[in-house]
């Protein structure tokens, strides 16, 4: 069986990232024959961790100067190919774009898929006025990260996802990048 690593990615806050993450950990928990491992690397707010039964384990991104240490997205990476199942790693908007540029920078992804490890993005799209904000942060990920799989899930709390009455399935990014996506997902927030 082959192991993945999630990654909830998103440059907006308060789009769901967290709630996303910890369904795909819960549905894993409840589905695969190993323990997956659960990280929740949001410098801000620690949501993820709060969720005990699922032993997430915080990994600080910051230094003692409140700046990114990169050097821990290596112990991030360390961690995925230690851990003998899948990992799931929640991420906060404050770490979207350095997040985004290491695998670039250090070719993470190509190591993960090297050492055979599925890395898939969960990228969450909200409706509203910051639907186009959360689809460029979409785009930005297919274009930097071509290695990872891209699940899209589309959270109308803020209004319909979609731009001038038309949803991400009916656009060029959409069908440009239909082989990069592994499913499409609707989910109504509370």
């Amino acid at each position: 069986m082959q192991r993945t690593a999630h990654i909830t990615l998103q440059g907006k806050g308060g789009c769901f990232k967290s709630g996303i993450t910890a369904l795909v950990a819960q549905y894993l928990a409840a589905n695969s024959p190993r323990v997956p491992q659960c990280i929740d690397t949001d410098p801000v707010n620690r949501t993820f961790s709060r969720i005990t039964a699922l032993g997430v384990k915080g990994l600080e991104l910051l230094n003692d100067h409140q700046q990114i240490d990169s050097r821990q997205f290596d112990t991030m990476i360390g961690n995925i190919l230690d851990h003998d199942g899948d990992t799931i790693i929640d991420t906060g908007a404050a770490v979207f774009v350095p997040l985004k540029a290491y695998p670039v920078e250090s070719d993470a992804l190509g190591l993960l898929v090297d050492e055979g490890i599925r890395p898939v993005i969960h990228v969450p799209l909200i409706g509203g006025l910051d639907f186009v904000e959360t689809a460029n942060g979409l785009s930005a990920i297919l274009d930097d990260l071509p290695d990872a799989d891209v699940v899209v899930w589309c959270n109308p709390f803020f209004g319909p996802v979609e731009y001038q009455g038309r949803g991400i399935e009916d656009s060029a990014l959409y069908r440009d990048n239909s082989h990069r996506f592994v499913k499409h997902h609707r989910h109504d927030a509370d």
